[in-house]
């Protein structure tokens, strides 16, 4: 079975440069996908992320895409309302 795991998502706090201290940080992101991997599904993971990285591990792949202008603009707009800035793009 192939599966995909989309996290729309991002939180500025545990976000780094490095996609794999990100998924030391986040280890639910990274077990249940590779747990799923290891009973012979295809699995992919998707991030809102600050940057766009790939990562493999485990027979995980985890793709980490960058959101575009609208979404950061949606981030600062819901900062200056004094709520997280927290971003979204379209599913």
């Amino acid at each position: 079975m192939q599966i995909c795991f989309a996290m729309l998502y991002y939180d500025a706090r545990v976000a780094t440069g490095d996609p794999a201290r990100y998924l030391e940080r986040v280890p639910l992101h990274r077990e249940l996908p590779r747990a799923l991997a290891a009973r012979g599904h295809t699995v992919d993971v998707v991030y809102l992320y600050p940057h766009d990285r790939s990562h493999a591990e485990g027979g995980v792949r985890h793709h980490f895409v960058a959101p575009g202008p609208a979404a950061w603009a949606l981030g600062r707009a819901a900062q200056a309302l004094g709520r997280e800035a927290a971003l979204f793009e379209p599913a």
